[in-house]
């Protein structure tokens, strides 16, 4: 089908265009028998300098202030900006936002000020903006006997998509997200993890110093990803890192090649650009308190395309409409198991008529989180759009247009292990429990029984780790016990740390490490990508990084070598 016949057979509709206004507000009470109020966007904070947006946050904010007290201007417009940009953005992943209205969820302390609101601004902004018919919440739910609950959600209404579709705002080109103003990061020990304020020590600007300086480092250089036809993806990497990407502009389209064929006859095709079927199965709305353990209502968006056709970006335009058509499709799907297996699905690029597909990783910047309250716990690097790459995908990342080439530390926290014991064991710990068949099984053990705070814990922690990984069980008496059992035979001499949650403190040892590999790597002018086990660099860099990964581990670690 050429562009123009399937333009004009497939109107383009705008979610905030009249047409939408003029629904009922019924529409956003439709629900249906799904995982919609589930899974939310978390709120985030984004930057934006659009003249556009502000027209828009200037008119909310005139209606706003006759309702809350304002004691400062700027800071209420800036929580109505964050307010509106998570709304547009989740309005286009298909879902509702996620937010707290528990005051300990919100930064009391200065440090992170700039960055996360305060409760006393926030909270009144969200309620007002529902008092004017803007937005519509489920409030969230707690329950104390099963220490379970869920944050409150809210959505826009037909009235903002109007506010919105008059200030222009239709496409997702006025807003960013924002480069990490706070580099260190330390939660508390509750469940929420919520942020707590510290001292600036010689030690904590150092790291603060090495991040600033590796941020800047790799601002001055490109990172993509090169995919070809032959390359297998699956819905979820289409649904949640790409398309996801694309919308709060972490990911530029550098370029799209079409197939000239259909290869797949039943699957969706990009050229065709068909509308993605969806089930549905509608009911009654389910009462907000008693959505616990889940919330299983799915209010279904309305079918429409997320862009217009802009002249020169034909091709890239059908894309990101094809990702919106899979994503709301993703989202419909009623129970979690089914949706699961179709977003796990895998299949080669082209049998969706792609031939090759280039992407620009525009967020590549790191920050460093330590938990409960510890600068000895945790401090891995996050927040670098590569690290949510698949791994089997990783290989196709590019640095400065050059092939890259991804170093790992084997079985990593296990032989750390056996090295603070004074044990120089190099023979693949996973392995030898029973052979190579099972390895990838007794990984998946080992992983949890060293995080895990006691053994009785750990056994659903190792089933549901199974499940992620589509391993089975075996089939055997009582299998998890007889894993953990053939595990811990296996590796007497660290069984002592089986079930310790010492997970944290290998961490943070692996953090230094990695700090130290990429400070290292940067003196010599290359570029490292650290993925926490890993680092990637240009292919013609790989015997420097293997060199740096290994005297790294060995400064840190009492002389002993790593697997590589």
């Amino acid at each position: 089908m050429k562009f123009v016949e399937w333009a004009a057979r497939r109107p383009m509709i705008f979610p905030y265009s009249p047409e939408h206004h003029a629904l009922s507000e019924e529409v956003d009470h439709v629900c249906d028998a799904g995982n919609w109020y589930e899974d939310a966007m978390p709120l985030n904070v984004y930057a934006s300098r659009s003249k556009r947006l502000q027209g828009l946050v200037n008119r909310v904010f005139d209606e706003v202030k006759g309702l809350i007290k304002v004691s400062t201007v700027s800071k209420t417009k800036d929580a109505i900006k964050t307010v509106l940009i998570n709304l547009w953005f989740a309005r286009f992943m298909g879902k509702p936002v996620r937010y707290s209205r528990d005051r300990s969820a919100y930064a009391s302390n200065r440090r992170y000020g700039k960055l996360f609101f305060k409760y006393d601004r926030m909270i009144p902004v969200i309620d007002a903006l529902a008092h004017l018919g803007y937005i519509q919440q489920k409030k969230g739910v707690w329950n104390s006997d099963k220490e379970i609950g869920r944050q409150s959600r809210m959505w826009a209404t037909p009235r903002l998509w109007q506010h919105f579709y008059t200030h222009r705002l239709r496409e997702p080109d006025f807003f960013h997200v924002r480069r990490p103003e706070e580099l260190i990061i330390l939660r508390d020990a509750t469940r929420q993890k919520h942020k707590v304020g510290y001292r600036n020590t010689p030690e904590i600007l150092r790291y603060k110093r090495a991040l600033e300086e590796y941020n800047d480092y790799i601002d001055r250089h490109e990172i993509t990803v090169n995919l070809d036809r032959t390359v297998e993806i699956d819905h979820r990497f289409l649904t949640e890192t790409l398309y996801h990407s694309i919308v709060n502009n972490s990911i530029e389209v550098l370029s799209v090649v079409l197939s000239d064929t259909v290869i797949h006859p039943v699957r969706p095709y990009i050229h065709q650009f068909l509308p993605i079927p969806y089930r549905s199965i509608h009911s009654s709305c389910t009462p907000y308190h008693s959505l616990l353990p889940t919330m299983t209502q799915k209010k279904l968006p309305e079918a429409t395309s997320i862009v217009y056709l802009r002249e020169g970006r034909f091709v890239v335009d059908m894309l990101v409409n094809y990702l919106a058509d899979l994503c709301r499709h993703a989202a419909s799907i009623p129970d979690s198991d089914p949706a699961s297996e179709f977003l796990a699905e895998r299949f080669p690029m082209r049998e969706i008529g792609l031939e090759q597909l280039t992407l620009r990783l525009a967020y590549e910047y790191l920050h460093r989180v330590y938990n409960r309250k510890s600068f000895s716990l945790g401090g891995r690097a996050y927040g670098a759009l590569h690290q949510s790459i698949p791994k089997h995908l990783r290989p196709c990342i590019h640095i400065d247009g050059q092939p890259t080439v991804e170093l790992d530390y084997s079985a990593y926290h296990i032989l750390m292990l056996y090295h603070l014991e004074g044990i120089d064991y190099q023979i693949d710990p996973y392995e030898v429990c029973e052979g190579p068949d099972m390895r990838a099984t007794y990984k998946a053990v080992g992983l949890v029984a060293i995080n895990a705070k006691d053994e009785r814990s750990a056994y659903g922690a190792i089933r549901n780790e199974l499940k992620d990984r589509g391993i089975p069980l075996p089939a055997r008496e009582k299998p998890l016990v007889s894993l953990v059992n053939t595990f811990r035979e296996a590796h007497g001499p660290i069984a002592k740390y089986l079930f310790s949650d010492i997970g944290l403190t290998l961490q943070n040892k692996d953090s230094d490490i990695m700090n130290a590999i990429l400070l290292s790597l940067m003196d010599r002018e290359i570029l490292g990508l650290s993925v926490f086990d890993s680092v990637i660099v240009q292919t013609r860099h790989r015997d420097t990084l293997y060199e740096t990964m290994v005297r790294e581990y060995r400064d840190a670690m009492k002389g002993f070598k790593p697997r590589l």
